[in-house]
Order: C-alpha cells, then structure tokens, then sequence
C-alpha cells in the first residue's frame, strides 16, 4: 500500500474555495483552462503550481484579493496584493474619488465601508441621521437593539433579514460580521412572503415623529481593483423614494445651517 501523500496547504485552501464555490475539479479545470488531471494533482499535492497558475485558478473562483494573496502565500509565493491605508498618499487620486462621492450626494446620506464593515467615511448628512457612526460600527450601528437606527426603521425585520441574506451571498463574507448580524436578529422572525415589499427595491422606511421618510440604496464599488484596500471598499448612497421624503433630507440639512 502506498503513503498517503499529506495535502499541501495550497491544495488545502484550494479545495475550500471550490467547494465554497460549488464547483467540481472538472469544471473548475474548464475554467481555468487547464487539464482536469493537473488540477487535480495541484489540488492533492502532487504538483506545485507556478504563480501564473495560482492567479488563474483565483480568476476561476472569483476569489476576492485578501484571499488571492494567502493563496499566493499558501503556493509558496509573495503576497501580490498591498493593503495600505486609504488615507495613504498611495491612494490620494481614490480617496478624492470616494470625497467627491459622498460631497455630491448630500443633502442625502452617504457612508463607506471597508471590508469588515466599519465605517471609513461618511458624508454630512449620514452624520445628522445617525449621530452614533462616530463611534460604532455599520453592523452595530444598523441592526444592534439598542441602536437608535434600528428603532426609527417600521420595516426593520424585512430590512435586517434581507441584509443577512445579502451578506450570506458574498463571495467572502466577513464571518465576524455576519455572525454579529445573526445574533442582532435573535427574536426577530423572518417575514413571510405575503408581507414582503413588492416594490421594484427594498425601500426602508425611517420614523421621525409623525414623518415616514422612505429611501433606497445604491452600491459604488471599484471594479477593477489590484488593492486589498479599493478592492473592499463600499460606498452606501442613500436616496429617497418619494418628494417627501426628499423635502426631510433638504429641511434636515437646512436646520443644521
């Protein structure tokens, strides 16, 4: 009987991502462009990929770039991916990207999150809507019970529950995050399908007082990012779903001038 040949590491993180990613050695072979054999020896450790191998076979499993780089480092190689701060001098032309971003969208709110969801930046109006962002995180923030947001929020279980569901279909979702979510959500039942929203987006819908101030949000990303750092990165816009609700936000950052 032969040794059983122990994985390598690479082979171990390689398995995991397709597996993640439901897909079989064949078809990730179909992919990546390779023969179903290599990948398969890649994968037990028979062969040791090149680099230039490494980097396809993340291609074919749409592996963001935090995890390209353990990849990498798993196969042997150097990280190729920098994570540098996004007030480095590095990304000044990104970060005045991102400024101008949230300076154009006022008098609506704007935020932007890193990849563990904490809040990098936000715009004026993010701020006078929830004062604590200073101090909390997004997922604290938005859905913890003691959190002002959550309270103002009438829809707040279809609105929580979607954003788990959301979160659950990243192609790397933060684990810390998420469980966070589920145990904000501990009490709060799933809504069923009858009393969902059937508008054409989920619009949460925030009380002040006797006012209902409905908005919906939009996602900016940088799509074609070689930095850990650009590469998570989320801009949140917040838009309003009626003229009423647009009229809050303009008598909102009215009151504070």
């Amino acid at each position: 009987m032969s040794p059983v040949r122990p994985q390598s590491p690479f082979g171990v993180e390689l398995r995991h991502w397709r597996e993640r990613r439901g897909v079989s050695q064949l078809r990730l072979a179909s992919s990546a462009a390779m023969s179903p054999r290599y990948v398969s020896f890649v994968e037990t450790g028979r062969a040791r990929p090149s680099r230039a191998v490494v980097e396809r076979l993340a291609d074919a499993l749409d592996v963001p770039l935090r995890e390209r780089n353990r990849l990498l480092v798993a196969a042997g190689f150097a990280p190729a991916y920098p994570e540098v701060a996004l007030d480095a001098d590095a990304l000044a032309t990104f970060r005045h990207v991102v400024e101008s971003l949230l300076e154009k969208q006022e008098p609506y709110p704007a935020l932007v999150l890193d990849g563990a969801y904490r809040l990098v930046l936000a715009n004026g109006a993010a701020r006078r809507l929830l004062p604590e962002l200073d101090t909390m995180d997004w997922i604290d923030a938005a859905f913890a019970p003691t959190s002002p947001l959550r309270a103002a929020v009438e829809n707040f279980a279809e609105v929580a529950w979607h954003a788990a569901d959301t979160l659950r279909r990243e192609s790397n979702p933060p684990q810390d995050c998420l469980l966070r979510l589920e145990r904000h959500l501990e009490g709060i039942a799933r809504p069923a399908a009858a009393d969902l929203t059937t508008e054409h987006v989920l619009c949460p819908r925030f009380r002040f007082g006797d006012r209902v101030v409905r908005t919906f949000t939009a996602i900016a990303r940088f799509g074609t990012a070689r930095n850990v750092t650009l590469d998570e990165l989320r801009v949140e816009l917040f838009f309003p779903a009626d003229e009423d609700s647009a009229r809050f936000f303009r008598e909102l950052a009215g009151a504070e001038k």
